[in-house]
């Protein structure tokens, strides 16, 4: 009996296979258009997919597509699923490529891809006859049976070229022996071919990963593995007791705890009761510290590291210094040897840092300043400045960012221009972008796929956007340099939902009397573009054809009559972020929806409370918390005693 019970337990035991984990990845990248990633993880693991996710095999069959259809097929492990027809459809294809090329009068194609191939043709055609029973029964076969599969297809593209040789060209296309084909009709074996290939190919589920993980997480929440989630009501630092007693009552905002799958614990997201469909992301509140910079320096640019474990401060006497948010930001971080040593990073004495970008992997650094000398640092080792080089001669750097793999910085500047720079040829000059008529505020990469269908590799495109203070946004082909598109918010009145902002490539190189200084622009999921003027309104833009330049939404500010015009100067936004923060030259913060359009809340004294009587001049988000930075690079005119801080709000 309990080894009966034994073996009862043993027959539900389920392993899984690392194999099986891969072709589960692999699925998920081909689902998702993740073709290099696909490739790389075959090449490394060595383990091929178990099944496809495309179901165009019957399309690219009819249209003679065997080349995709091979490339595909080469993807495949064609032993897993159970079919046995597999090896014979693999032999098909590649014998209706060889005679359509011959077809084609790529005869010397033709013929090197059967010699590439032919000990393959015949060893499955030789095990297709002995599964039918052919090689037994010899009296069955006819002569052509008995004639090996590539010997076969030799001697078609050897009566193809005998019946065509010293035929004039017109002709030629259309002549073929008898018995080319296997049917008298091409495009009818075309469509067989593809009908078995869609009904052989073992086809994954849609979404399998994400099914599979979604139910594992189900099972542990059942079996009582998964962390119990509970949801409370959190009072803020200095509320009285009257606030916090109320606290209900006032269906103030709430956190709930939720579980990060990936990091394994819970995290906290402020949420509301009142409706269960509102993304739950907070808006920063308060005061959270304060920056010091002394009286003679003040923080020129900033940005947090993309693991959220520093800010990274450039400040006009020419330091660079990276920020510990264990002491909230009071200190440096002295787990870098360089900094503990106080060998911090820099450029000249007295040269304003002024741009800053760290790659997508978080290793480097790349710093620019106000003469147009670029660095690039080693951040998380020993702080070694791997690449110095002049991009911008005596000219303002404005703004720098890594290419997706950080090979290539690409670089903006006042002298109207925007460069690219490949890092591992010691910062030569790759590409220029001319065509703005004054400064080059913003540049960023875009990754678009400018055609309907995901699949189709050879439709993504890498785009450079440039923003200047001639009042232009341009898109740009990263590849070749080539201007592709100019859009220009109008200055007069705000543009309206639907209108369209595009103008023409010609005839726009002078810069309007009346046009508005672009100072921000962020590259948002969904082909779309937030686009901030020095205006009481933003946009959010369509940057997909084929009606680029498409006004999506709109953003405005009503401006008070005391103070006069209210002008958005600065913005900050996230890829993940509900909400984008903008801030006035009168030191107002307003807080919108960046979807809906709506304005959620407004502090007409920021600036104050950040203790600056000069204009905001830049705004930084946390990559993941709700966390707000806010500084003046200008040092102070009114009081030169004063000291300069950055200002960090939650």
């Amino acid at each position: 009996m309990p080894s009966s019970k034994h073996h009862s337990r043993q027959k539900f035991d389920l392993s899984i296979g690392s194999s099986d984990v891969l072709c589960l990845i692999q699925a998920h990248l081909s689902e998702h258009g993740l073709t290099g990633s696909l490739e790389a993880l075959q090449n490394e693991s060595g383990v091929k997919a178990a099944g496809s996710v495309n179901k165009n095999w019957q399309q690219w069959a009819a249209r003679g597509e065997w080349g995709i259809i091979l490339q595909q097929l080469a993807k495949l492990d064609l032993s897993r699923g159970g079919n046995r027809n597999l090896p014979t459809l693999m032999s098909e294809v590649y014998e209706m490529s060889i005679l359509e090329l011959g077809e084609k009068g790529e005869l010397a194609v033709a013929y090197a891809t059967l010699r590439l191939v032919a000990h393959s043709l015949d060893q499955i055609d030789d095990n297709t006859k002995q599964a039918s029973n052919l090689v037994r029964n010899s009296k069955e076969l006819t002569s052509e049976q008995g004639i090996p599969k590539s010997r076969q297809l030799e001697q078609k593209l050897a009566a193809l070229s005998a019946l065509r040789k010293n035929k004039p060209s017109s002709i030629e296309e259309a002549l073929l022996p008898p018995n080319y084909y296997s049917r008298p009709n091409k495009q009818s074996l075309r469509d067989e071919l593809g009908h078995k290939l869609m009904e052989s190919i073992p086809q994954v589920p849609s979404s399998r990963l994400m099914c599979l993980l979604q139910q594992a997480v189900q099972w542990q929440a059942h079996t009582g593995q998964f962390p119990l989630i509970t949801q409370y009501y959190n009072a803020d630092e200095g509320d009285d007791d009257a606030t916090r007693n109320n606290i209900f009552t006032k269906k103030r905002a709430c956190k709930k705890r939720t579980f990060d799958l990936v990091l394994g614990k819970t995290v906290h997201a402020d949420t509301n009761d009142d409706d269960d469909n509102v993304i739950h992301e907070s808006i920063v509140r308060k005061v959270y510290t304060q920056v010091s910079f002394g009286k003679k320096a003040a923080p020129q640019v900033a940005v947090f590291h993309p693991d959220g474990g520093s800010l990274i401060t450039g400040s006009s006497d020419g330091l660079i210094e990276i920020w510990d948010p264990s002491s909230r930001y009071q200190e440096l971080r002295m787990d870098l040897s360089y900094q503990q040593n106080e060998e911090l990073l820099g450029h000249d004495d007295n040269v304003k840092v002024t741009a800053l970008a760290i790659s997508p992997d978080g290793h480097l650094l790349a710093t620019g300043d106000a003469n147009g000398l670029i660095k690039v640092w080693k951040i998380l080792g020993d702080g070694v400045c791997l690449r110095k080089f002049q991009a911008h001669l005596q000219s303002w750097i404005s703004c720098l960012q890594f290419n997706p793999n950080a090979s290539v910085l690409l670089t903006a500047s006042h002298d109207t221009t925007c460069r690219e720079y490949g890092l591992r040829s010691q910062g030569r000059l790759l590409k220029e972008f001319r065509g703005h008529s004054s400064f080059v505020t913003q540049c960023a990469y875009h990754l678009s796929n400018d055609s309907q269908d995901d699949d189709e590799e050879e439709d993504w495109i890498l785009k450079v956007v440039t923003a200047s203070a001639d009042g232009t946004v341009r898109l740009w082909d990263a590849a070749t340099s080539e201007l592709l598109h100019i859009i220009r918010p109008p200055s007069a009145s705000p543009a309206h939902i639907g209108a369209s902002i595009l103008i023409p490539i010609s005839g726009s190189s002078s810069t309007a009397i009346d046009t508005l200084e672009i100072h921000s622009i962020f590259v948002l999921p969904k082909n779309q573009l937030l686009l901030v003027p020095r205006s009481s309104c933003a946009y959010l833009i369509s940057l997909s054809l084929p009606t680029p330049g498409t006004v999506l939404q709109t953003y405005s500010i009503s401006s008070p009559k005391k103070t006069g015009i209210n002008a958005i100067v600065m913005v900050a936004a996230a890829c993940s972020s509900h909400w984008f923060y903008a801030v006035t030259n009168h030191g107002s913060l307003h807080v919108f929806d960046i979807d809906t359009g709506n304005q959620e809340t407004t502090r007409a004294s920021f600036g104050s409370e950040c203790g600056l009587d000069e204009e905001i001049s830049s705004l930084i988000l946390h990559p993941h918390q709700t966390l707000l930075a806010a500084f003046s690079n200008q040092l102070s005119s009114k009081n030169k005693t004063k000291k300069h801080f950055l200002t960090l709000w939650k």
